[in-house]
């Protein structure tokens, strides 16, 4: 039981953690949607593209140095 009341308490911490991301990034975007005078959806979608587009040129990055590693390791006789 104790190992169960561990996990629920990480759950809850994680998730306390996860909405203060939110929360910051609530205000981030906010602020951005004020100072550039545009609709605050508009700023959020921004950003999410933004993040789309960082997480595939990440996944890319990778796999580049996964095939520049596996060619590096590759003997060529």
């Amino acid at each position: 039981m104790e190992d169960e009341e561990m996990q629920n308490e990480c759950f809850e911490e994680e998730i306390a953690a996860i909405n203060s991301e939110m929360r910051f990034l609530c205000l981030e975007l906010m602020k951005i949607s004020s100072q550039r005078n545009i609709p605050f959806p508009q700023v959020m979608h921004e950003f999410i593209d933004n993040t789309n587009t960082m997480k595939l040129a990440l996944a890319n990055a990778e796999n580049q140095s996964e095939k520049i590693t596996k060619r590096k390791t590759t003997k060529v006789c």
